[in-house]
Parts: structure tokens; C-alpha cells; sequence
């Protein structure tokens, strides 16, 4: 997949120059940007999102799920990226390696065992949710 940065200013013909095109790879643009630089700007446009929504409506965390949410991806976000600052440091350069090794495997196992979650979450609010109010909603469920 080539991402493609085009340069047709006016004031190129103007001057007699031909309109050309620039291609950019998308590989090329990583190399550019690294992976931590998308990570830390993800947690930056949470929290900023975040702020201004807070300051302009005057609404509380409480009373907005989507506040919460949008706060705890920003705090994860923008401490994990401080582990980028591990890697000049030899002796924290080992956690900066196995975590690289470790999270793909951690992932791939959690999206496996997130059916059979779901499953016993539904099947104790079906069984349960009448009964008790610890397993009446679904986020009780998966807490109790």
C-alpha cells in the first residue's frame, strides 16, 4: 500500500516547472514516525478530548461513560509510552525486550479465552440475573 503526497502548486507552473508527484510508502513514513509516536499522540487526543469536553460542558465523570473511557485510554496510553525511554537504558533494555515478545502471545491468548468469557458472563446473567443484583447488568457480572 503506497500513500501518495502529490506537489501541484500554482506557483510551479507558474515558473515553467512541470507538476510532478511524490510517492511515499507507508513503510517509509514509519520509519519517520515510530510506533511510540502514534501511541503517545492517541493518549494526547484522549486527554485532550478529555479536558475540553469537561471544561466546556461542565459535566462530571460520573455522568458521562464516555469520559471514563476516554480518560483510562488516555492514562494507559500515555503510560505505556514512557516504556520507549526503557530502551536506552541497558539494564531496563531486557523488560523493553521480553515485553516485545510477551504481549503479541498475551494478546493472541486473551483473544482466544474472550469467547469462553463472554460465555460464562451470559450464561450467569441468564442464570443468576434474576436473583441477584450482583448479576443483574452485565459489567456486575463480569466483577463478581
Amino acid at each position: 500500500v503506497a500513500c501518495t503526497l502529490a506537489s501541484r502548486g500554482n506557483g510551479a507552473r507558474a515558473r515553467g516547472m512541470a507538476a510532478r508527484s511524490v510517492y511515499v510508502r507507508c513503510g517509509q513514513i514509519l520509519q519517520v514516525f515510530d510506533l511510540w509516536f502514534f501511541f503517545s499522540t492517541a493518549g494526547v487526543a484522549c486527554t485532550l478530548a478529555y479536558g475540553f469536553y469537561t471544561l466546556t460542558t461542565h459535566v462530571s465523570v460520573a455522568a458521562a461513560t464516555w469520559l471514563k473511557g476516554s480518560m483510562g485510554l488516555a492514562c494507559v496510553t500515555l503510560w505505556a509510552s514512557l516504556t520507549q525511554y526503557l530502551e536506552f537504558n541497558p539494564r531496563y533494555f531486557v523488560l523493553v525486550l521480553t515485553l516485545r515478545k510477551a504481549v503479541p502471545r498475551v494478546g493472541q491468548f486473551l483473544l482466544g479465552v474472550s469467547p469462553i468469557f463472554f460465555g460464562y458472563l451470559l450464561l450467569g446473567m441468564v442464570m443468576f440475573g434474576d436473583q441477584s443484583d450482583d448479576f443483574a447488568p452485565i459489567h456486575a457480572t463480569s466483577s463478581s
